[in-house]
């Protein structure tokens, strides 16, 4: 018995894993098409002495960014990327009712999981198309561009600010893709969390689990309660106390939970942003 779970574990490991990967991957192409609609503004703005200066071209360039960014991700095959993404909202749901059956902790009723899957995956598609792609991607490369055509910057550093925006490197991923990680990975893992908290609260179980592995810039928090393994809800509100404070745990300090971890979300929020450790509830007698 142990071996099936440890397997149904692994399983969620890698649907973890692989779902936010494969995401990222695909950005790499797309990167290319997003890079070609933004050295458009070359096109549209004036240069002289390879500084670039305003005029109403670059304005309405400027105005219409958003439309021409969306209209490259489309082009670019993203939105299909986007919708094999959200298949993986399925498979973690039933890799986690799996988990609590094979522990023996209960059914968990899949229409519970089915709204808040529904809930879930409209805010992952809002963040990584609509509203949380304009905040975060579209807006910033903006107000730099028109920092760039206002102040006069060389067409040289302005090329360089589009391909730290758009263009992944060996050292490091653009602006975009960095961003479309970071909701890929916080949204799965967060989602898995909400199921296990469903399990928690429909199966009345009292503890939590945390697993996953360590390594070098592990946060403090997850440190210690990967080698606590359980912890009971008893010594929970504790524990969260004392990571949002900045405890310290083998000379580091806690960082990175998120603001409003109680009891009730641990499961979700876990370690915090970017968090890849899994809490499962338990029965602890």
């Amino acid at each position: 018995i142990m071996a099936k779970i440890q397997s149904i574990i692994n399983q969620g490991d890698k649907i973890l894993l692989t779902g936010s990967n494969d995401l990222v991957n695909g950005m790499y192409s797309i990167e290319l098409i997003v890079y070609a609609a933004l050295m458009e503004l070359f096109d549209n703005v004036d240069i002289t002495n390879g500084k670039l200066a305003t005029n109403p071209k670059a304005e309405e360039f400027l105005a219409m960014l958003d439309y021409k960014i969306y209209q490259a991700l489309k082009k670019s095959g993203y939105p299909a990327y986007v919708g094999d993404f959200i298949k993986n909202y399925d498979k973690i749901s039933s890799n986690v009712i799996d988990l609590h059956q094979a522990l023996g902790n209960g059914i968990i009723q899949n229409k519970d999981v089915k709204s808040i899957q529904r809930l879930e995956i409209q805010k992952t598609v809002a963040n990584l198309t609509e509203q949380g792609m304009y905040k975060e991607f579209i807006a910033p490369v903006r107000e730099g561009l028109y920092r760039n055509i206002m102040f006069g910057a060389t067409v040289g550093e302005t090329e360089d600010f589009i391909k730290s925006q758009v263009i992944s490197n060996k050292k490091k991923d653009s602006r975009l893709t960095r961003y479309v990680g970071q909701v890929a990975t916080d949204a799965l893992h967060q989602f898995d969390g909400s199921v296990n908290q469903v399990a928690k609260n429909s199966l009345q179980l009292n503890a939590t689990q945390y697993v996953g592995s360590l390594i070098e810039d592990s946060r403090a928090q997850c440190m210690k309660w990967v080698s606590m393994s359980i912890i009971k809800d008893s010594d929970l509100e504790e524990e969260i106390k004392w990571a949002l404070n900045g405890g310290r745990y083998s000379n580091k300090k806690c960082s990175g939970m998120i603001e409003n971890t109680t009891v009730d979300t641990f499961c979700i929020n876990r370690g915090g942003y970017r968090c890849r450790h899994r809490a499962f509830p338990i029965l602890v007698k």
